[in-house]
This record gives structure tokens, C-alpha cells and sequence, in this order.
């Protein structure tokens, strides 16, 4: 395989359990604040911690691209939009 269909490939893993997260933080607001970014956020943030240990949640959160609240924000914003 060539670099690029690699690249494609770890992405859509990545991009698979990322939105995975985000449908689970969703479904765990209440809810009134299943819309609300900034609740699905905090309980993204929540599920993350739970799901990966120390040692890797810096590498698996990069590897989504979910390690800055920021980041986190476009993906839940993406998500609502495609849905």
C-alpha cells in the first residue's frame, strides 16, 4: 500500500470511533441539551477520560483530533450537520 491510502485508511478508523464518542455524549445529555455543543462537549470530554487510560488518551484524543476543546467543537458541530 502506498502512503496515501494508508493515511486514508487511519483516518477513517479514527474518524469512525470519533463519531462513535459523539453519538454516546449525545445520547448521555439530557434531553434538553442533546443540541447543546457545549454539554455534548463536556460529556465527550467525560467519556474520553473514562474510555482511555492516561498513558494513551493523549495519543488516541491527537489521533481523532479531538485534543483541544476547540477541535472537539468543529467535530461535534460536523457531526450535527451531517446528521
Amino acid at each position: 500500500m502506498n502512503e496515501e491510502a494508508i493515511a486514508k485508511k487511519e483516518k477513517g478508523h479514527s474518524s469512525r470511533t470519533r463519531n462513535k464518542l459523539i453519538k454516546l455524549a449525545i445520547e448521555a445529555c439530557e434531553p434538553e441539551d442533546r443540541f447543546n455543543t457545549y454539554k455534548v462537549c463536556e460529556k465527550l470530554a467525560e467519556i474520553m477520560v473514562e474510555r482511555y487510560k492516561e498513558s494513551t488518551l493523549t495519543y488516541q484524543s491527537e489521533r481523532m483530533g479531538l485534543d483541544t476543546t476547540k477541535k472537539m467543537m468543529k467535530h461535534i458541530n460536523m457531526y450535527f450537520y451531517k446528521m
